[in-house]
């Protein structure tokens, strides 16, 4: 799967979102990794869930793809 298939890929599912996670959280193994989160509920309650994460964007997105069940 090419990089733009993957980007077509999460534009076509809004509920997720791509981002860089820096080390502010508790979570250690995440420090600096890419992570996709799936976002459910309203604007003042918002949740985030973790769906995969990756060294890189492109990896992240692959094993979102890879296994994701969707909505």
């Amino acid at each position: 799967m090419s990089e733009t298939d993957l980007l077509f890929w999460l534009d076509d599912h809004t509920d997720l979102e791509l981002s860089f996670k820096h080390s502010d959280d508790d979570d250690d193994q995440l420090e600096r990794a890419w992570c996709v989160h799936r976002q459910q509920g309203s604007a003042n309650d918002r949740e985030w869930r973790l769906i995969a994460s990756g060294p890189t964007p492109w990896d992240a997105l692959f094993m979102a793809r890879k296994g994701y069940r969707g909505r």
